[in-house]
């Protein structure tokens, strides 16, 4: 039981037996069903934006159903490890992040973690960090947590992370940039990033969590050859088919935080994914209505009810493209608006109602004049 906060009430929306249930069949299934899940929080306060907080009572709510479940809360490095080296991903696994290093996790947040001998991972930008310490000196509040507290929460099972050290756009092309010269600005952001951390840190991981959750294939390369691994803000829980460059993050924010819905995403499932081999795509200029050709392997999810939802518009066009069906092609009925809009594709479970297999392919459009999007 958690300790060292006040006890809320909620109901789930999934019985106790039916997750035991849930819990047993997941166990006896094919690898391509093992299932791990990565949370992500930003802000831990009711003072803050609803579109990337979640207040503290919520956080409390979500960490109660994750002790009175029995799920295991672990290292993010050991999901995304055993991901990378084709080990089995242990169920119902649980990693708990936080991008930005916001006070309030510090204040709110880690306190409950910390009582529970919980680990947990804070992915800090060095910039922001930087000029946070600095104002911290002359005794004013700070918007992000300083070094001193980020080497506190290491003393408390917290690891820190890379998010980069601008918090950049990091698709972003300057004007007449090159191809080479944008690798090597993204590259030197990154590693400037992890050299900080090294330098005020006791042991920080080598994870970055791409700022804004925006990558593509491209980025996922280079990411590789610098030798991190990777997570994005797409939702969906992982899996064996997972990458170790790109691993799907549920968000949380208060909008979307209600029990009922943490408790869906605590117990879907992944699909196993043969292609795209990039979960989250540039478009090109002019393209604003791109077609996800979607290919799964043979399992127990129901074809026929595969749903897919386009943010800020509704359910896309499924199309399935062979009698398998294990080939859609997925198209929004609207042309996307500028910025980043997630295709989430869920399809019930063949036999166990409370189980859905899911999966999101985040696409970014820019500007028409190919600058980038204002977030």
């Amino acid at each position: 039981m958690i300790t060292g906060i006040t006890r809320l009430t909620a109901t789930p929306c999934l019985a106790l037996a039916s997750v035991l249930l849930s819990a047993a069949l997941i166990s006896q299934s094919a690898r391509a069903n093992e299932a791990a899940y990565v949370l992500l929080y930003h802000h831990i306060s009711r003072d803050t934006p609803v579109s990337t907080s979640v207040t503290e009572e919520q956080f409390a709510v979500h960490m109660n159903y994750l002790d009175e479940n029995n799920y295991r809360v672990v290292p993010l490095e050991k999901i995304l490890n055993a991901v990378e080296k084709g080990k089995k991903i242990r169920s119902r696994s649980v990693a708990i992040t936080f991008d930005d290093a916001y006070p309030s996790v510090y204040d709110n947040a880690v306190p409950i973690l910390e009582n529970n001998k919980w680990p947990f991972t804070v992915f800090a930008s060095g910039e922001a960090i930087d000029n946070a310490s600095k104002v911290a000196l002359t005794g004013a509040a700070t918007s992000y947590m300083t070094w001193d507290q980020l080497r506190e929460l290491e003393r408390k099972r917290g690891t820190i992370g890379n998010h980069g050290y601008k918090h950049q756009h990091m698709l972003s092309r300057e004007p007449d940039e090159t191809d080479q010269q944008w690798r090597e600005r993204i590259a030197g952001d990154i590693k400037y990033a992890q050299s900080r951390l090294e330098a005020e840190l006791n042991k920080p991981a080598k994870i970055l969590a791409y700022p804004y959750g925006e990558f593509d294939a491209e980025l996922m390369a280079l990411t590789a050859e610098l030798g991190f691994l990777a997570v994005g803000q797409q939702s969906g829980p992982v899996g064996p088919s997972s990458s170790a460059r790109a691993a799907p993050r549920f968000p949380l924010s208060s909008e979307y935080a209600d029990l009922p819905r943490v408790s869906e995403k605590l117990n879907s499932l992944p699909f196993e994914i043969r292609s795209p081999a990039a979960p989250a795509t540039l478009l090109v200029l002019g393209e604003d209505k791109p077609t996800l050709e979607l290919k799964v392997a043979p399992g127990p999810y129901r074809a026929s009810n595969l749903t897919c939802f386009v943010s800020a518009q509704g359910t896309a066009k499924v199309r399935w493209q062979n009698s398998a069906s294990t080939f859609a092609k997925i198209t929004a009925r609207q042309p996307l608006r500028i910025g980043r809009t997630n295709y989430t594709c869920t399809a019930p479970h063949e036999s166990i109602p409370s189980l859905f297999f899911w999966y999101t392919h985040v696409y970014m459009r820019r500007e028409e004049d190919g600058s980038w999007y204002q977030n």
